[in-house]
């Protein structure tokens, strides 16, 4: 080969050569710029919590009240470990709650509200079924007063704040309601929605779920990433306040503060944490 294709041959390798580092650089700029495409339930989350920002204004100002509905029974204290918490319910779930409905209430009556909840996973077997489906679960507490304005509040995916003042958000005593958005873990239990007063008025489904064990069977997502019992803040405020003292107030003792219920929501708190890591 004479000098002169010699040199046109380094030319032609070195061509070829800056085309491929050029179009590897492309590519590269290309990856690095694509829009992150969110999951089903990240968008499902984002939704929710953007009404629930607009729910939290609102409740923020509403007067707020609690009531004690005197001691709880054995039934209600019954689960002695996880596995009996599973078999005497029906499984556990993981999701966002998505929406607040008001049950009509009458002014002698604590409120109700059904939650529908975007179930992302099941946490046992016994309640597969229930993944990415949305359900409904009844809980004591919420909206009490006028109920066409609480039904209009959450028409309106409350974006409206008129009259407010005429409502009241009260609460069971170490049990809130999880405000939309919240992500939630749930030991249900499911019941016949006609079983429940004024639930066909408000969802077609034909079952609907309680909180097994109340706030012993809902956790909240805390800012750390993990699971809390819904009554972890009220048990941190009711260490300050003797026995003595409620009865003074006329509240009867709080049930789930005693040390062998503690003891087993903690051991039951760090199971459903680890299966959530997995």
């Amino acid at each position: 080969m004479n000098f002169q294709s010699k040199k046109w041959l380094q030319v032609a390798v070195l061509a070829v050569s800056c085309l491929i580092i050029a179009g590897c650089a492309s590519n590269k700029k290309v990856q690095t710029s694509a829009p992150v495409t969110k999951s089903k339930y990240e968008v499902i989350v984002d939704k929710a919590q953007k009404t629930g920002s607009r729910q939290k204004k609102i409740l923020k100002n509403l007067k707020t009240t609690t009531y004690n509905h005197g001691p709880a029974s054995e039934d209600y204290l019954g689960r002695k470990n996880y596995q009996q918490m599973i078999q005497l319910s029906s499984g556990l779930v993981q999701g966002v709650v998505t929406q607040w409905l008001t049950v009509p209430n009458q002014a002698q009556e604590p409120p109700f509200t059904i939650l529908k909840v975007y179930v992302q996973r099941s946490l046992a077997s016994k309640s597969d079924q229930l993944a990415h489906k949305y359900i409904y679960v009844y809980q004591v507490g919420g909206l009490k007063g006028n109920n066409r304005l609480a039904q209009h509040l959450e028409d309106t995916n409350w974006k409206t704040t008129n009259n407010i003042q005429n409502l009241i958000l009260m609460t069971k005593e170490g049990l809130p309601v999880p405000t939309i958005g919240n992500e939630v873990v749930l030991n249900p239990v499911r019941m016949n929605t006609a079983d429940i007063p004024h639930a066909k008025e408000l969802i077609a489904a034909k079952h609907i779920y309680g909180l097994t064990w109340n706030e012993q069977s809902l956790w909240l997502k805390a800012k750390n990433g993990k699971y809390q019992m819904a009554n972890h803040d009220f048990i941190q405020k009711l260490s300050n306040t003797t026995v003595e003292k409620r009865n003074s107030q006329g509240l009867e003792e709080y049930e789930p503060a005693q040390a062998s219920q503690l003891s087993i929501d903690k051991k039951i708190t760090q199971q459903i944490n680890q299966i959530i890591a997995k």
